[in-house]
């Protein structure tokens, strides 16, 4: 069985103009995390400690790369802080998109001494997570 190569993926971004921006060029590194969180739920009369998935899935996308005319504007923006979530559109492979708004958190930049890198998370701002789809969101 063949193995996926990255050349056909895709990460666009909402910009400060609201307009999808298309960061691929820029990005050498994403991370999606998932999964369910657990939630002790041991009991006065257990004798040992039990848990149980919890309702919502934890997701989150980090992207790592490189700065540039296109991704100086967003990252200098997320890095002063914003309380307005992003929307992210990912194409993994040929038909895979995974979408979603996510909140930037953990936004770090590097100093501007050689080439400059960048990296942030995106948690899923919403209960429904970010959405494994066939179809572009835009």
């Amino acid at each position: 069985m063949a193995h996926l190569l990255s050349n056909v993926a895709t990460v666009r971004l909402d910009s400060e103009g609201d307009a999808i921006t298309d960061y691929s060029n820029n990005i050498n590194s994403v991370v999606v995390d998932g999964g369910n969180a657990l939630v002790e739920d041991t009991g006065i009369g257990d004798n040992r400690r039990t848990e149980v998935p919890d309702i919502k899935p934890i997701q989150s996308i980090t992207l790592n790369g490189f700065i540039d005319t296109t991704s100086e504007a967003l990252v200098s923006s997320l890095v002063e802080g914003t309380s307005l979530a992003k929307t992210v559109e990912i194409l993994q492979i040929s038909g895979q998109y995974l979408s979603g708004e996510g909140m930037p958190e953990a936004v770090q930049r590097s100093l501007p001494i050689g080439l400059q890198t960048f990296s942030l998370t995106l948690h899923s701002a919403d209960t429904t997570g970010f959405i494994r789809t066939s179809v572009a969101s835009s």
